[in-house]
């Protein structure tokens, strides 16, 4: 398919180009943020921490069933995005979600649950 030059609208596409240049950073984020996000692993985690205050890597991984070293690797990718806060009490880590990532992840799973009709 190709455009006809004649039925483009120039100030439109210097607007949707000037648009796309302004936000160049912001897509960047969103591209990280959903590839930080984008797998299922990461997901039940997210959805973990939405519903509990604090979780332990041993119960991440007790109620996954994943191993310790796969929910580690997780949880490492969420401090690096920086979406958890941790909590050390002796040699036991906890870890929540920050509260606007909480709030996020509430509406989040609570849309895709309403579009997926569940």
């Amino acid at each position: 398919m190709s455009c006809k030059k004649d039925s483009v609208d120039q100030k439109l596409i210097l607007k949707g180009r000037d648009l796309v240049e302004k936000n160049e950073r912001l897509l960047q984020e969103v591209a990280r943020f959903n590839a930080t996000v984008g797998r299922e692993a990461r997901l039940r985690v997210f959805l973990l921490l939405t519903h509990f205050d604090e979780l332990t890597p041993c119960d991440i991984s007790e109620i996954l069933g994943y191993t310790m070293q796969t929910v580690s690797d997780h949880l490492s990718r969420l401090r690096t995005w920086g979406v958890v806060n941790t909590r050390r009490e002796g040699r036991t880590v906890y870890y929540s979600l920050k509260p606007e990532w909480k709030k996020f992840f509430k509406k989040f799973f609570k849309m895709m649950a309403d579009l997926s009709g569940k």
